[in-house]
């Protein structure tokens, strides 16, 4: 079982989950709170409204009662939550932003119940190999490779790197695997989508969500882990 859908079935019913770096809950929402309507959700970002990309109100489906946002510098902060507050975290796509990491999974430890889920997902060391066409339309969050992103610190963890961090810190590695949304047996879907993705008779936006989502599918572009506490 994929990490993500590890977590999801694993929660228990009614579980409170903390998403560090939550940006506007867009990420945590499509990838499980829309398939878990029984857990809460309590956010962290540096300003109650705003993420490390601007100005970012909360998500459509995720404005009520089940999400809150909360001000936070993760990498400096002690987390306004007490110790064993939680049944899971979510932390994706959020380390590859920060210096001090080992602060923000210590903080995360303390938080979450014993035998508490994380699950880590950061582009991994295939985005490297990858460039965004000159010639195919993009906006400025449409990154390929790591460095394209400049708000990326250091170097792409690998799979064994995040392992040993994770464990610096703590935790137990349940599983590990890259993040493919139909796993390798959705490659042909994956081609399928940079093939519509080069094609200039969809809109702009289209062609930058076809491939791009398409390329990062078949490379398998980020790594995913679950641990436990």
């Amino acid at each position: 079982m994929k990490p993500l859908a590890e977590l999801s079935a694993r929660l228990p019913k009614g579980a409170a989950v903390i998403d560090v770096g939550c940006g506007n809950f867009q990420r945590i929402y499509r990838n499980l709170a829309r398939r878990r309507d029984d857990i809460s959700m309590a956010g962290l970002e540096r300003f109650e409204d705003e993420s490390i990309y601007g100005p970012a109100p909360i998500y459509g489906p995720c404005i009520g009662p089940r999400f809150k946002r909360h001000a936070c510098d993760i990498e400096r902060d002690r987390f306004p939550f007490a110790d064993e507050s939680f049944d899971g975290a979510f932390l994706s796509h959020v380390i590859e932003h920060i210096v001090e990491k080992q602060h923000a999974l210590a903080e995360i430890r303390r938080t979450l119940k014993t035998g508490g889920l994380l699950y880590v997902e950061t582009p991994g060391p295939s985005s490297l190999n990858l460039h965004w066409p000159g010639w195919l339309p993009h906006g400025p969050l449409a990154t390929m490779n790591y460095y394209d992103d400049k708000t990326h610190v250091g170097v792409p963890f690998s799979a064994s790197g995040l392992r040993e961090a994770l464990e610096a810190a703590g935790f137990t590695v349940v599983s590990e695997a890259p993040v493919r949304e139909y796993g390798l047996l959705g490659t042909p879907i994956y081609i399928a989508m940079i093939g519509a993705g080069v094609l200039p008779v969809f809109s702009a936006q289209s062609r930058e969500f076809l491939y791009g989502a398409g390329m990062r599918n078949l490379v398998g572009w980020a790594i995913s882990a679950l641990a436990k506490k």
